[in-house]
């Protein structure tokens, strides 16, 4: 049988998280006869090159070289896509995991679209995801600007073997930053064959909290920045039209050279490495891009820009100070459940601190008050400026849309005009993930404003509209100290707690008729809601009413004594509800101990007050 794909890794040092990646191979629903792992150390030196040896002892499709240390991750990758026997490439970090169907999905698409490229759906844990807008739809022919698949620039993807050697593309070795960008230039140059999966998860990059595998920091400014020359330079050789390099360079100058002056980089920084990334990149500027580029950017980085021309180094500085609070505020915020949908309404505005960003109509053309001279009209980047809703899993970085873009517009408020938004969004638990489920545990929700060249993710603030079942599967919403909204799937136990109900008894002797009304709960299909009892360890099935509030009702035998009752939903039991109070044959059946019996226990209390 041939091999489909090739995993290729370049390890060095790994230690035990290589485990977490290796496992994570061996889970793929890929047949492993039609995949295989080559792993190519660089020379480590602790125990890594041992636990590979093991693992290959019982893994025949991980195959194993290793290298004199080179000290980067370019020639091991090299090597190991030498060495590579499958139709596809795919290249994998060595402290990273894939998930399951990753390899059999990614191969099934690159055949269909035959596809040069496939990027999967990549997600990240202990950081926020990276170019997420790049996975809001399947696409068998995505443009790199279109469809934002510039977003996500990391190797973390499927080649096609021929496609990469045909080409002569490799990753440069030696001493170089940002690799993958160089290597994702050749390969986004050559073709257009590029398809997207973003309904599946395929690869998970985990950022350990000590720091030790963030690529984020820049390191050594003449090593980063002369390795974004290297992306330009294969930019300015490609067999390309004029108005895609325009595009390419502008992108790579917007992204790793413009958005580094900003608040969050600066913040990172000591002032004497800012001052000299400012004048790295300046340079650079001077040198390779040309000033015609700075028109189409967004007003943000186009002030960014102006200043980096002039050499107003200062400027830059007071710039990226008078950025730093700036994010998206939302107001009137109102969620609740609707057909076992979570509808979420708010008001979005784009604010500064505690005040909505201000905005001045010059002449033709609209603008930010603080643009003093008025140079950069922000009319022709509204169509871009909007608000979106996600959900995050923490556990694992996996990341969904609501994908139900509100735009942000000029709107006057309190005599003013500023950037708002107003709407409503609808997610349904059941399908917001092209179609399927959420998986079960938390979930928390963002909302995401884009506009002008700002980015802003904040917590979604609100209060829970309570419980719901929908189609059978408990949900809770949650809220923590600072109001940040949060969604538990599958948590049946915790749904249960969080009912209001009220019971009723009726029956004497050893059998009851015991009715509940359940208020504070949304509940969709509820045929499917498997509501019950449980009492002395057994399992009783009620019978339910719709209405508002939900009533349950179950006929129970039960011997003398207390009994307290819970409330079940499938095999999960809530805390108790009621206890049950049986005595006789002739007797009621009660929720509270009977009337002769707390008369008893009046007179004992009192019998004791009065012996000496």
């Amino acid at each position: 049988m041939s091999i489909d794909v090739s995993v290729v890794v370049a390890t060095y040092n790994t230690g035990d998280k290589l485990d977490a990646l290796l496992g994570s191979l061996t889970a793929q629903t890929l047949p492993p006869e039609q995949f295989e792992v080559v792993v190519v150390d660089d020379g480590s030196t602790d125990d890594t090159w041992t636990r590979l040896q093991e693992a290959a002892e019982a893994t025949p499709n991980l195959h194993l070289e290793r290298i004199p240390n080179s000290g980067w991750p370019g020639r091991p990758r090299n090597v190991g896509t030498d060495l590579a026997r499958g139709r596809y490439v795919f290249y994998a970090d060595h402290d990273d995991e894939l998930f399951p169907e990753a390899l059999e999905r990614m191969v099934a698409l690159g055949d269909r679209a035959d596809a040069d490229v496939v990027v999967g759906k990549e997600v990240r844990s202990g950081a926020r995801t990276i170019g997420a807008e790049a996975f809001l739809a399947d696409r068998e022919r995505a443009d790199l600007f279109d469809n934002d698949v510039l977003a996500i620039l990391t190797p973390h993807k499927l080649f096609r073997t021929a496609f990469l050697r045909e080409h002569g593309i490799r990753f440069p070795e030696g001493r170089r930053r940002l690799e993958d960008h160089v290597l994702l230039a050749e390969v986004y140059t050559r073709t257009d064959r590029i398809a997207v999966l973003a309904s599946y998860p395929c690869y998970r990059w985990i950022i350990y909290p000590d720091g030790s595998n963030n690529s984020d920091d820049l390191g050594d400014l003449d090593v980063y920045f002369s390795s974004l020359a290297d992306v330009f330079d294969v930019l300015d050789r490609a067999d390309i039209t004029p108005e895609q390099r325009d595009r390419l360079t502008q992108f790579w100058y917007a992204t790793r050279m413009l958005r580094r002056l900003a608040p969050f980089w600066f913040d990172k920084w000591t002032p004497e490495y800012r001052d000299e990334a400012v004048k790295i990149i300046a340079d650079l500027a001077s040198e390779r891009i040309p000033p015609r580029l700075d028109a189409g950017l967004p007003p943000v980085l186009a002030r960014r820009a102006a200043l980096l021309r002039e050499g107003d180094f200062a400027g830059i500085v007071a710039r990226a100070d008078a950025d730093r609070d700036v994010h998206l505020r939302t107001d009137d915020v109102r969620v609740r459940w609707d057909d076992g949908r979570l509808t979420i309404s708010l008001r979005g505005t784009l604010a500064h601190e505690d005040s909505p960003v201000a905005l001045v109509t010059h002449r033709d053309g609209l603008f930010l008050t603080d643009d003093v001279a008025r140079q950069h009209d922000i009319a022709p980047f509204l169509d871009e400026a909007y608000v979106d809703l996600s959900l995050r899993r923490p556990k694992n970085g996996v990341e969904w849309y609501a994908n139900q873009p509100i735009a942000l517009r000029p709107i006057e408020r309190d005599g003013m005009l500023v950037l708002e938004a107003t709407g409503t969004f609808v997610i349904d638990p059941t399908d917001v993930a092209f179609g399927s489920p959420l998986d079960r545990g938390r979930w928390s929700v963002y909302a995401h404003g884009q506009a002008l060249g700002y980015t802003t993710r904040p917590r979604l603030l609100a209060e829970s509209p309570g419980p719901a079942i929908v189609d059978g599967i408990a949900l809770r919403t949650l809220t923590d100290d600072e109001g940040r909204l949060t969604l538990v799937v599958d948590a049946p136990v915790g749904a249960l707690a969080d009912l209001r109900t009220s019971l009723t008894v009726a029956g004497r002797g050893h059998r009851a008729r015991v009715g509940v009304d359940l208020s504070g709960v949304h509940v969709r299909n509820l045929q499917d809601a498997a509501f019950g009892f449980r009492i002395l360890g057994e399992d009783v099935s009620a019978t339910l009413s719709a209405g508002d509030p939900v009533h349950l009702d179950a006929r129970l035998e039960v011997p003398s004594g207390r009994h307290p009752v819970r409330l079940t939903l499938g095999s999960a039991a809530g805390p108790p509800i009621a206890t049950l109070f049986v005595g006789r044959w002739w007797q009621r059946v009660e929720t509270a101990p009977p009337r002769w019996r707390r008369a008893l226990r009046r007179l004992a209390r009192s019998l004791r007050r009065t012996t000496p």
